[in-house]
């Protein structure tokens, strides 16, 4: 078939064809134009810091290929503790000199900068109000509501030591209770930087006491440590699931 056959085929076919079908086929097209027009750059190679840009112009990454496979690469973003994988077929690819990639890799430390310190203000705070909670739990004993949990009715306040079991999912979750809404609670733990929503209707709630919550704090803390261990080595996959382990309380 010639150019101008295909090109009559295709004004002729539009009609017939729904509008998933043909977005289906410009993708494919999109597909072929991209391998065609940009493939594989000359002189790529393990080593090569290049910059990639998915065909849709949406994402896009700067890197340095560890390894080359058969229809793309894997590359390294600057300062990253992962890797991307880039097929020659959707991504437009080309290799960056030393002064663009200096720029990226400065653009990198900064975020990382940022996200860090971002990172330890927001756990700071998150500690201070979890210590507030503490605090002044006596007083708002005073005031509790009560929630209806799959194991009934149960009496919380901003302050209050809890374990909540979501048994559909076979969830764990602890901490100290620091807001409470008609149906459920936000709780605040050592081993996280963010509070989590219980929906107390999917959870078992048990109140802790003193004593227990001693116990609880100082695993939760333990598992923290572990964790950011782990980060720092670039191990977190290998980390156990601590969200399925009942922490025992003798």
């Amino acid at each position: 078939m010639d150019d101008e056959t295909f090109l009559a085929f295709i004004r002729n076919s539009v009609a017939a064809y729904d509008l998933e079908t043909l977005e289906k086929a410009v993708k494919t097209l999109n597909d072929n134009i991209a391998s065609r027009r940009w493939g594989k750059p000359p002189g790529l190679e393990v080593g090569s810091h290049v910059a990639a840009v998915d065909f849709d112009g949406v994402f896009g990454w700067y890197g340095t290929v560890i390894r080359m496979t058969g229809q793309g690469c894997i590359i390294e973003p600057p300062g990253a503790k992962y890797t991307q994988r880039i097929s020659f077929k959707r991504f437009i690819m080309r290799i960056v000199d030393e002064f663009e990639w200096n720029r990226a890799c400065l653009a990198a430390e900064e975020r990382a900068r940022e996200f860090a310190e971002t990172k330890v203000r927001e756990a700071a705070e998150l500690e201070a109000d979890r210590n507030d909670a503490i605090k002044n739990r006596a007083q708002t004993a005073q005031r509790p509501k009560t929630l209806l949990a799959m194991n009934g009715g149960v009496s919380v306040y901003r302050g209050a030591l809890v374990h909540a079991y979501r048994p559909d999912w076979d969830d764990h979750e602890y901490g100290v209770v620091v807001g409470v809404t008609p149906k459920a609670l936000d709780l605040s733990s050592p081993e996280t930087t963010w509070t989590r929503r219980i929906i107390a209707a999917k959870h078992e709630i048990e109140l802790l006491d003193e004593v227990q919550w001693q116990l609880v704090d100082a695993e939760l803390r333990r598992r923290r440590e572990e964790y950011e261990a782990a980060e720092e080595s670039g191990k977190t996959s290998d980390l156990r699931d601590y969200s399925k382990v009942q922490i025992p309380l003798g």
